[in-house]
């Protein structure tokens, strides 16, 4: 946002205001919002706060497609750096010009100033989807071994946003697309699951050993949801241009 910056209040409509950076989530996420049961909610409204901790939650009127998860990801990567609105608040949205060197959620007020707001792996820059989710060297290194674990490079992108077109756009047979389309969900998934452990239950940083939790993670979803993967989970981690062999060939 140019000149300042949006207090997060409880009267703010969660598809339909300028809340999130300079965009409306209606406009980037239209597939999502179509979908979405409650068009004209509130910020409050979409936020469940019965457990310990807060988060965001969506009801659609359908189930969704695989393709469709993957923009429903993209719109939670997209709020993992927005903070839970304070539902105490003033029914109002306020600007106000941003203090230099504040980050995000200090200067909305949802943190005090005495609170961090760094990475909680590096604990050197501030967290952004992008840092926790691609760019922090250990994660990169996470891609990285991803990638040549399917045979494969690439020129890490700039946003999460683009990691998933890149991925929705690269060329594999279509037997094995399932497999593909797999591998940036769970890694997504996995890496932010990590860094809420890290965060809220003191675990210690290991992204050293998530590579190949990940691969563990897809080998059983995806056995889990077809009958015809007769591969062990031993094969996904050692021998995946096998089992890709052997997917194309039958």
């Amino acid at each position: 946002m140019v000149g300042g910056y949006q207090e997060f209040k409880a009267g703010i409509r969660f598809w339909n205001d300028y809340w999130c950076g300079n965009i409306r989530l209606k406009d980037e996420f239209p597939r999502i919002y179509r979908l979405s049961l409650n068009k004209d909610g509130l910020l409050k409204d979409y936020v469940d706060d019965s457990g310990p901790t807060k988060h965001w939650v969506f009801t659609f009127r359908r189930p969704l497609f695989d393709w469709e998860k993957s923009e429903l990801l993209r719109l939670n990567t997209t709020l993992c750096p927005t903070p839970i609105l304070n539902l105490e608040a003033q029914d109002n949205a306020v600007w106000s010009e941003a203090i230099a060197g504040q980050s995000l959620v200090s200067r909305i007020g949802i943190l005090d100033g005495s609170a961090s707001t760094l990475c909680i792996f590096c604990q050197a820059q501030q967290e952004t989807a992008e840092h926790v989710l691609i760019s922090y060297h250990l994660v990169w290194k996470v891609w990285t071994g991803l990638l040549q674990w399917w045979g494969t490079t690439w020129v890490v992108p700039n946003s999460v946003s683009n990691l998933l077109l890149w991925w929705s756009g690269f060329d594999c047979r279509k037997s094995e697309r399932r497999i593909w389309n797999a591998i940036p969900l769970v890694t997504l998934w996995s890496i932010w699951k990590h860094r809420n452990e890290c965060l809220f239950q003191a675990s210690s940083p290991n992204l050293q050993e998530l590579q190949e939790l990940i691969v563990t993670r897809i080998a059983i979803w995806l056995k889990a949801a077809s009958t015809k993967l007769h591969f062990s989970i031993n094969d996904f981690l050692h021998n995946i241009s096998a089992i890709r062999h052997c997917i194309n060939e039958g």
